[in-house]
């Protein structure tokens, strides 16, 4: 595809300017400050150094929009060109990283983070990283801080939109004066920004990792490329103000409330930055000293989050001390020059036909995308482990747990467990969360000692009203918003238990102590205290309380402190370094782990609400000042505040009776059938 010479003729060529390598130079350091930074107090961090990313794209969209109306100009654009541009400059060193990361990875991972991890290099070699992360990082999945390839979410993001750009100003630039392309441009920058304040209002996370709501960030930049050059002291007015709301962005802005209005910060400071301008003044110096870092800063970018998150595998997922930090600070250095000098800049200068670039670099994306396949089929290569180890080897080994049945009831069909349902002395319903999918396995043991029976609605808290703090966290469900989702999930609790009077044991569970501070809706307005909280559960109780009916709180499990992570629980056999004792911890050292004030609600609610019990699992994992992580020889937890769901019969059984479950339901006052 060849344009014909164009009306933007009037078009300047290109030319190199130092300065906007110096803007490289910042955004990277602000990047590698944001995550290396993590050790420090709290008032060395950079809390917004993260939207370096977002200069990046600005930066991005500038150079290669000015690139490719050079090549139109010209009448020399052509499709193969452009990708063979971009694959030099692109393609070499990311696989170079992605191969070196699934090499060290065999040796750092356990085989659920493995086969994760070989997903991600799956997706991030032919560009879909962001896609890959934007539906697997959640409440259920990996920690996001410890996804080797995470940082690829942004690469991904600017091939996408670089599939249709070139085209689409290939077409406009055909027969538009530059006055209208500009014109244009600006309309996409300005509604293209409108509407991805919509999408992160509907959905967060999705406006974070995805293209169309980022595109904005990209046609800014591109729109600089046809604004007529700033007058030399209005570019130096503009250069100021511009690093002003960069630098300003990196201390206001979080992570929690972006990308969405503070979005500007990076985007216009960037602009205002590469704004084509005449000769710049004292900033424009400065930046260009940093010209060296930019040159390295694609390298930099690649190498420095998989060499921090490998080693921060290698000290069993801990936060690294501030001279760990300082020390691979200078190693991501030391290898974005390494790999600047004898890997980007040597694919850059072979003398090699277009065709060539692209049929290599997509023969070597292939290669890399068939080795992880490879390592995902085969769950992350588990023959590294005992039986034991594979039992605690991935989030979803530990939370494997098959229904044993189904019971059909007034109103649904649900999964039933414990004795079976059609002849049981006893029937009950298990209504809650996450937290109380991890005690279905001791329900089971005790209903099959007690002769109970137990059907589950699951996925969302029991807790009557709006938890607003909850509901904006959480990622749609089956293509529904959370919060409509989980007022279905109600509605069929409350019918089940309307219809079925025969269930009369209901037993509510949630993560009490962690939702209690979120803001509560009980009909009156938003408030959020104890006193709203405890009202809301109240509510509930009232709404599914009936004759003969026995209602049982299941309370906290303890908060295993992030500070104990998993692969503590390894056998000394592998490179990781070695952990302190863990047989068990000093009750003081967890963060959450036995809430008394909660308890105390429970237990007040329980005291004063007819046919109302409650069970203290933390009370009983935690003893004289000491709160156990193992128990019949087996490690307890699946993450900070879940029980694992695989644990042996016998480990399940020991449970249930220590939290008073079984006793519970051996005592409960039941009509005989």
């Amino acid at each position: 595809m060849h344009a014909p010479q164009v009306p933007v003729s009037s078009h300047l060529k290109t030319s190199y300017r130092p300065d906007i390598d110096g803007l490289r130079a910042v955004a990277v350091l602000s990047v590698l400050w944001f995550h290396y930074g993590a050790p420090m107090p709290q008032a060395w961090r950079l809390p917004g150094g993260f939207t370096g990313v977002d200069v990046f794209f600005v930066i991005s969209g500038f150079l290669i929009t000015s690139r490719l109306m050079d090549d139109i100009g010209d009448g020399q654009f052509s499709i193969l060109s452009f990708y063979d541009r971009r694959i030099r400059r692109i393609l070499p060193a990311l696989i170079a990283m992605l191969t070196s990361t699934l090499v060290a990875s065999y040796f750092l991972l356990m085989p659920g983070d493995y086969k994760d991890l070989a997903a991600s290099a799956a997706a991030a070699a032919f560009g879909a990283s962001n896609l890959f992360f934007l539906w697997n990082t959640g409440y259920f999945d990996q920690a996001a801080e410890l996804m080797p390839l995470l940082h690829t979410w942004s690469l991904a993001v600017e091939e996408q939109f670089y599939l249709a750009w070139p085209v689409i100003l290939w077409i406009i630039a055909r027969r538009s004066s530059r006055t209208k392309i500009a014109v244009a441009l600006a309309g996409i920058v300005i509604l293209g920004f409108g509407a991805s304040l919509f999408w992160f209002d509907y959905s967060p996370k999705s406006a974070f990792f995805t293209a169309i709501p980022r595109a904005w960030e990209l046609a800014i930049g591109a729109l600089l490329v046809f604004l007529p050059p700033l007058p030399r002291a209005a570019g130096e007015v503009a250069t100021f103000a511009g690093a002003a709301l960069i630098g300003t962005g990196f201390f206001v802005v979080t992570d929690t409330a972006f990308p969405g209005l503070s979005a500007l910060y990076p985007c216009l400071g960037a602009a205002l930055v590469i704004w084509p301008r005449g000769n710049g003044g004292w900033i424009v110096g400065w930046l260009s000293r940093l010209r060296p870092i930019g040159l390295i800063s694609y390298s930099l970018y690649l190498w420095h989050w998989p060499a921090w998150v490998l080693f921060r595998n290698y000290i069993n997922g801990a936060q690294p001390r501030i001279r760990e930090a300082a020390a691979f600070a200078c190693i991501s250095v030391i290898l974005a020059i390494f790999s600047y000098r004898y890997i980007e800049t040597p694919f850059r200068r072979r003398p090699w036909r277009a065709s060539t670039v692209v049929f290599n670099g997509l023969a070597s994306g292939l290669a890399v995308f068939l080795a992880a396949v490879f390592i995902h089929i085969n769950h992350g290569l588990p023959s590294r482990l005992s039986d034991e180890e594979k039992a605690i080897s991935s989030l979803n080994v530990m939370w494997d747990w098959p229904c044993p049945a189904q019971a059909d009831v007034v109103g649904g069909r649900l999964c039933a467990f414990g004795a079976p349902w059609e002849s049981a002395k006893k029937r009950a319903l298990l209504w809650g969360d996450s937290h109380a999918d991890h005690f279905v396995p001791l329900l089971n043991q005790a209903g099959l000692e007690t002769d109970t029976a137990f059907v589950v609605i699951d996925g969302c808290s029991p807790v009557y009203g709006k938890l607003t703090g909850l509901i904006r966290d959480m990622p749609p469900v089956e293509g529904k918003k959370y919060f409509d989702w989980c007022s279905e999930k109600t509605a069929l609790a409350f019918s089940v238990l309307d219809q079925n009077p025969d269930i009369l044991i209901v037993a509510l569970a949630t993560p009490w102590t962690a939702i209690q501070p979120l803001t509560h809706d009980n009909g009156g307005g938003k408030v959020t205290s104890s006193l709203a909280f405890e009202g809301a559960i109240r509510k509930t109780l009232q709404r599914i309380s009936a004759p003969g009916r026995s209602l049982v709180l299941l309370g906290d499990v303890p908060y295993r402190p992030a500070g104990v992570p998993l692969l503590c629980t390894y056998p000394q056999e592998y490179i990781y370094r070695r952990c302190g004792p863990v047989a068990g911890l000093d009750r003081k050292t967890f963060a959450r782990s036995i809430d008394e004030t909660t308890y105390a609600m429970l237990g007040r609610i329980s005291a004063t609400t007819p046919n109302v019990s409650v069970t203290y699992p933390g009370r009983a994992l935690c003893r004289d000042d000491h709160c156990r992580l193992y128990v019949n020889g087996e490690y307890l937890y699946r993450d900070i505040d879940h029980l694992r769901r695989n644990l042996s019969l016998e480990t399940d059984r020991l449970l249930a009776a220590d939290f008073g479950i079984t006793e519970l339901l051996r005592t409960l006052r039941y009509p005989s059938n």
